[in-house]
């Protein structure tokens, strides 16, 4: 028995040629690019749990004598504190 050929692809559209960038060179955008808040409202509240911070290095340096040892929960508190004040600002300049 014949087979028949098979058909042809329709034609697809073709795309539309694409349109030159307008608008600010790449490198000129560099200006408007969102800047990350949340390192420098960390370092403004270290300040304000200096006093965790102080236990926490106390412990290490009790640890460096002792030879052993963990100083992990006096490190978290630490962490904890400067979340806690971080949280208080961290969506003020969030616009």
């Amino acid at each position: 028995p014949l087979q028949n050929p098979p058909k042809p692809a329709p034609p697809q559209p073709s795309q539309p040629a694409p349109q030159p960038r307008t608008g600010p060179p790449p490198s000129a955008m560099a200006d408007d690019e969102p800047v990350d808040a949340l390192p420098s409202l960390r370092e403004a509240c270290k300040p304000k749990c200096a006093d965790l911070h102080n236990l926490y290095v106390a412990c290490t340096d009790r640890i460096r004598k002792k030879g052993g040892g963990d100083c992990e929960p006096w490190y978290f508190d630490y962490l904890k504190c400067v979340d806690k004040c971080t949280a208080k600002n961290v969506l003020k300049d969030v616009k």
